[in-house]
C-alpha cells in the first residue's frame, strides 16, 4: 500500500512539473473574442498575397504593431477590453494564410532586448477542412509590458 502511494505521489509531481513547464512568460495570452477591429486600419494592413489586397505583391509579408498606450490602442480598435498601459502591451501581427483555425502561444522569451513571440494553430482532426483563399489574418497578443529594441513574431 505504502508503494501505491509513493507511485500515486510520484506521478503527481511529474504531472505538476510538466504542466508547470507549459506556461508561457510575460503572461503573454492570445486574445481570441471581445474585441473588433476599426475597418479602415484593417484594411490598411493587408499583406502580401491576400486574396483581400488583390494579391498584391508589393505588400510586406507581414506587419507588426507594439501598442503601448490608449491613443495608439483606439486608432487599431474600435473596441477592446480594459487594459492598464502601466504594466501591460498589446502586440498585434497581421499576415496572410489559408489556415483560419485557432491560435496558439509556442514560446515568448526576451533576450538582449529582443521579444521573440513564436505562435501557431490548434491542431485540427484528421479530415476537417477549413482552408479558405489566401486572407490577412491577425494574431492580437496581450502581455507585460517590456522595453524591447525589436519584437521577431513567428508563425508556424
Amino acid at each position: 500500500m505504502k508503494k501505491i502511494c509513493m507511485a500515486c505521489a510520484s506521478i503527481l509531481i511529474l504531472a505538476s512539473l510538466l504542466i508547470g513547464c507549459a506556461r508561457i512568460e510575460y503572461n503573454a495570452t492570445i486574445l481570441k473574442d471581445g474585441f473588433a477591429f476599426n475597418l479602415e486600419w484593417y484594411e490598411n494592413n493587408y499583406t502580401k498575397y491576400s486574396s483581400q489586397s488583390e494579391y498584391n505583391n508589393d505588400l510586406p509579408e507581414s506587419r507588426t504593431y507594439v501598442i503601448n498606450n490608449q491613443e495608439d490602442l483606439n486608432e487599431v480598435f474600435a473596441s477592446f477590453p480594459q487594459i492598464d498601459f502601466d504594466t501591460e502591451m498589446v502586440i498585434v501581427y497581421c499576415y496572410t494564410t489559408t489556415c483560419n483555425r485557432k491560435q496558439k502561444l509556442d514560446n515568448v522569451s526576451f533576450d538582449n532586448g529582443v521579444l521573440n513571440i513564436e505562435f501557431s494553430n490548434v491542431k485540427a482532426w484528421p479530415g476537417v477542412d477549413d482552408a479558405t483563399s489566401p486572407q490577412t489574418r491577425t494574431c492580437v497578443i496581450r502581455m507585460d509590458k517590456i522595453e524591447a529594441t525589436d519584437i521577431n513574431v513567428t508563425y508556424g
